[in-house]
């Protein structure tokens, strides 16, 4: 299942019980994330093995204001909890940034997973993947 971010409706995911790999992107102008948090706290199906998170590019040179930040928290939050009950594979991965200034970026945004391992950060250049 691939999704694009819509921060008027809230993706609920518990009636996809065979739900098994899930690619979300965040592409809003705006970074919020409380609908993926919220997509995430929704999912019931114990299949799920992949999660992929797409990121613009453009986050790391972005200053996010509080509000948008503490969502990147709460979604730190999120997806810790629900790693911890249901390990799989979580990537987050970037377009067209550099791997060393995307790492931090993401230390920053998700300091759990971060600091845990829980992650495997990648940059996409094209169909490249580094």
């Amino acid at each position: 299942m691939s999704v694009e971010g819509n921060t008027r409706q809230v993706l609920d995911l518990s009636s996809a019980v065979n739900l098994k790999s899930i690619e979300i992107h965040c592409g809003m102008s705006s970074y919020n994330v409380d609908w993926v948090a919220a997509a995430v706290e929704s999912i019931r199906s114990p299949h799920v093995k992949k999660m992929t998170l797409q990121v613009p590019g453009d986050l790391a040179k972005t200053r996010l204001p509080g509000a948008v930040y503490t969502q990147w928290l709460d979604l730190d939050r999120a997806l810790v909890k629900y790693l911890t009950a249901r390990p799989f594979k979580l990537k987050v991965i970037a377009l067209r940034m550099d791997k060393a200034t995307f790492e931090v970026c993401v230390g920053q945004l998700l300091p759990h997973l971060f600091v845990n391992k829980m992650l495997e950060v990648a940059c996409r250049n094209g169909d490249l993947e580094i």
